[in-house]
């Protein structure tokens, strides 16, 4: 309950009792993310030297879990405004202290409303950046053997459409693929896929068995895509500047066709969530300071640019890179399907491992050879 103040001098009618000035509202964000920490401190600094309003960061303690953390914060008497969730059962653990988005700068800057993700029909949390993979391809040699875009669907599609390609490779002069980068994608990227793209290992499978008949062995897969020799290289947006050394007029994107539909799958490891306050001056300076990050200006760009590879809102700048350009088009046009991407890695040893085993799978496809891949999928 707020307190009456008194402020006539003497006469103590209740003409001159007033309610005080709320105090302003408080952003309290939480993250568990160090890189994004530093990067959310320096971006504190902006927006108090622009409102006047701070911006308290929360972090874990020393060898503090995330979600223990997150627990702890929550659990105190000024728990966080605004808070990252990196997991599906972080959102259903809070679902019942989330604010509504409806109406918010978050929800009408993104690109597209399959982004959001929604608790009891209303907008709960919203990404902070996402990542994608699937097929970037050479158009121009798609269309060059008879296809386009039109014409990749599903997986069959691009099965049957890889095979006439590797059946005419003598007159077409390229192939469907290279050879996979399994060594070069590193522990930590892999074991990303394993756990979003390709959560089946059927799916990982049927990815391996389209390279495993239908690829230029000789030259490994970035190569042979650089060089005209293939056409379809898979990748995520880290392959972007890469494959545009290419130089060519028309690249285009695919789905990875993982769970056998078309849809573009966004990888993302953290959500934005803002706590539903008892004390509204809090919520309303949360969703201004989340507001500012996606639409206001840190030298000249959204602050939002700071913070990962590939931001799905409107005022975000788009890299300068076809690519991404191409992407954020397909973004605003398409279904999308957001996966939550997982923490887990393997061991240095079981990476290797892991990798010798696809590399033995994609040289000869056999059962046997497949079961020692799965010996190492988590």
């Amino acid at each position: 309950m707020r307190a009456l103040v008194y402020h006539g001098p003497k006469d103590m009618t209740i003409e001159n009792w007033e309610l005080p000035t709320p105090a302003p509202g408080q952003v309290r964000l939480y993250s568990c993310d160090a890189a994004l920490l530093e990067v959310y401190a320096q971006l504190a600094v902006e927006y108090y030297q622009a409102t006047g309003i701070e911006v308290i960061l929360l972090a874990p303690a020393e060898e503090e879990s995330c979600d223990d953390a997150l627990a702890r914060y929550m659990a105190s008497d000024a728990p966080p405004t605004v808070f990252c969730l990196h997991s599906e059962q972080a959102l259903q653990q809070y679902q019942d202290r989330l604010a509504d988005l409806t109406g918010s700068s978050l929800v009408e800057n993104l690109v597209n409303p399959g982004f959001i993700l929604y608790q009891d029909g209303k907008p709960a949390a919203v990404p902070v950046e996402v990542d994608w993979f699937g097929y970037v391809y050479n158009a121009e040699k798609l269309g060059q053997a008879g296809f386009s875009r039109d014409d990749l669907t599903d997986y069959s599609a691009m099965l049957y459409i890889a095979d006439y390609i590797t059946s005419q490779k003598n007159t077409l002069g390229v192939h469907p693929f290279g050879q996979p980068d399994l060594a070069d994608t590193g522990a930590e990227a892999l074991t990303a896929l394993l756990t979003t793209v390709f959560q089946d290992p059927a799916q990982l499978r049927s990815f391996i068995d389209l390279y495993a008949g239908n690829s230029r062995t000789t030259v490994n897969a970035l190569t042979s895509f650089q060089n005209g020799t293939t056409v379809f290289y898979a990748g995520t947006t880290a392959c972007f500047d890469k494959a545009l050394t290419l130089g060519y007029d028309k690249l285009e994107l695919l789905p990875a066709f993982a769970d056998g539909s078309n849809t573009m799958h966004y990888i993302c490891d953290h959500f934005w969530a803002v706590t539903d306050s008892a004390y509204s001056p809090d919520t309303a300076e949360t969703l201004a300071f989340l507001g500012w990050m996606v639409t206001g200006s840190a030298e000249n760009a959204p602050p939002i640019d700071q913070l990962g590879l590939l931001s799905p809102y409107i005022s975000a700048a788009v890299a300068d890179n076809a690519l991404e350009g191409l992407l954020r088009r397909y973004m605003a046009t398409e279904p999308v399907q957001l996966v939550w991407a997982q923490n887990t890695l393997v061991s240095d040893e079981d990476f290797g491992r892991l990798c010798e085993a696809l590399t033995a799978y994609y040289k000869n496809p056999t059962d046997s050879h497949w079961s020692k891949v799965e010996a190492y999928l988590i």
